[in-house]
């Protein structure tokens, strides 16, 4: 089978743990591509027959006429009118946000995009339930999962992935905190000096913009820097030598995710483990 076929289809298993009915389900797609294609089938399979489908690029109508599915135009009102939502964009950034979500109904998203399409801030969201690549490899049947190596390196490369943003975005308040303490700084210096009158007019506006344009290219290589510890685990040397050299300290960080181990390394460790997603599937 090939694996972008078992990963829909790997999806839509967690998912029928909660949707009783598919025929009765309304159903919304996000993205027309490959993915988007194989879902469609796989929904089809399941007896899916309301679904619509939303595409940020604007190919919904053409990708609608296609396979003869209902156009949405407007994301929040697609999202409003639908039980089950399933994004499989290839965006670089999230297309649904938390706040996208947050009417009140109960509805399960499915995030199949790497990287991923669903802020993961979603699945705090009350009555939302978010399966995503990373919920896949967590649970998942092993023989399932196992059957392919390449789905198996996908879901995989996008755990990585996930993990790699988070720990990038360890070193984001310090960083902010940096950046605010050096511009406060700038902020001070360029208000003496107009208040001691050392230019004015259009040469006191070109004398600040180019400060401006100086510290923000001093802290240009810092704010690289910062990143690049963060994705390494470093994060901390970053946050220990700002406070070392500038006593700046930023505001408590929030707590990473934990480390994701793969289900068949975990069953290994512990043969309950299969047994106890499978029992939480079926919750």
């Amino acid at each position: 089978m090939p694996p972008v076929v078992l990963l829909v289809r790997l999806g839509l298993q967690l998912a029928s743990s909660r949707v009783t009915d598919w025929a009765h389900t309304r159903v919304l797609l996000i993205g027309t591509g490959s993915y988007a294609a194989t879902t469609i089938a796989a929904l089809r399979d399941r007896g899916a027959v309301h679904i619509q489908v939303f595409s940020p690029s604007g190919r919904a109508a053409w990708f609608a006429a296609k396979h003869d599915l209902v156009a949405a135009r407007d994301l929040r009102h697609a999202i409003g009118t639908s039980d089950v939502v399933i994004t499989c964009t290839s965006s670089e950034l999230p297309v649904v946000a938390p706040a996208d979500l947050d009417d009140g109904i109960r509805r399960i998203v499915i995030d199949l995009g790497l990287p991923r399409n669903v802020d993961p801030a979603a699945a705090g969201v009350d009555g939302v339930e978010l399966l995503d690549l990373e919920t896949i490899s967590l649970h998942a049947p092993i023989s399932e999962l196992n059957a392919e190596s390449e789905a198996r390196a996908m879901v995989d490369d996008a755990v990585s992935r996930f993990r790699a943003q988070a720990l990038e975005q360890s070193t984001t308040p310090a960083l902010v905190a940096f950046r605010k303490h050096v511009f406060d700084i700038l902020d001070d210096e360029i208000d003496r000096a107009k208040r001691r009158g050392d230019a004015d007019g259009e040469s006191a506006e070109h004398t600040e913009r180019a400060l401006r344009h100086l510290v923000g290219v001093l802290l240009h290589r810092p704010s690289v820097r910062a990143r690049e510890l963060g994705r390494a685990g470093r994060g901390e040397e970053f946050v220990g030598a700002i406070d070392a050299l500038f006593g700046v300290r930023p505001e408590p960080e929030a707590e990473l995710p934990a480390p994701v181990v793969p289900l068949a390394d975990r069953t290994a460790l512990d043969p309950t483990v299969s047994k106890r997603a499978d029992e939480a599937d079926a919750s």
